[in-house]
């Protein structure tokens, strides 16, 4: 492999950028290479790391700055959270990482996933089981009306009272699991950016 088989694969890893963006970092690290005066393989994958891994990095780079543009006009969704913190975690992984570092940060990243995931699997029991046993309550309600009125009423109102506390709850733990989601995002660009300031392969604008 040289340098033009490098870039070629480094193009084929960019898909998830527009074709303008594409050309720049393939302009960019074009002139990198020769500024560089890299000439054998090993030389280009010691400063850059392989086409795959730079690549990682570069999409993280550019889906950073892209959320980031997101969060000013307050259009970012759920959904571009978590490919974010799924991009800018393949391009942490893809970022030279002494022993120490990379123990910090996979001792992080399983914290944080734990306490997202944690509080998801709470909140999915929570609107189930709200949800069953407020139905089952109503049912029983129902039924009890026509021989113990009192019991019945007990058992109805028990039951709208389970599935209210259900619609209540459940916007708040979505918003609750948004705001999560965001703060795991500020951490693992912020470990990123921080590991990028160490990393020649992503110095500069692309």
């Amino acid at each position: 492999m040289n340098k033009s088989a490098y870039i070629k694969n480094l193009q084929t890893y960019l898909s998830g950028l527009t074709k303008d963006e594409q050309n720049d970092v393939i302009d960019f690290y074009s002139e990198y290479i020769e500024d560089a005066n890299l000439q054998s393989d090993n030389e280009i994958i010691a400063k850059l790391g392989t086409a795959k891994q730079l690549a990682r990095k570069v999409l993280a780079d550019y889906s950073i700055k892209e959320n980031e543009g997101l969060e000013e006009v307050k259009t970012s969704s759920s959904k571009s959270n978590i490919k974010l913190i799924w991009v800018i975690l393949l391009g942490i992984l893809s970022t030279p990482l002494t022993i120490p570092v990379a123990v910090l940060i996979f001792i992080g990243i399983v914290l944080v996933f734990g306490l997202l995931l944690t509080f998801i699997f709470a909140a999915i029991l929570f609107f189930l089981f709200g949800i069953i046993f407020g139905a089952i309550s109503i049912y029983s309600g129902i039924i009890f009306l026509f021989t113990n009125f009192t019991s019945g009423l007990f058992y109805l109102g028990t039951g709208l009272a389970c599935v209210g506390l259900v619609l209540i709850i459940c916007p708040l733990s979505i918003s609750i699991i948004r705001f999560l989601l965001q703060i795991t995002v500020q951490i693992f660009r912020q470990v990123f950016q921080k590991l990028s300031q160490r990393d020649p392969s992503l110095k500069g604008d692309h």
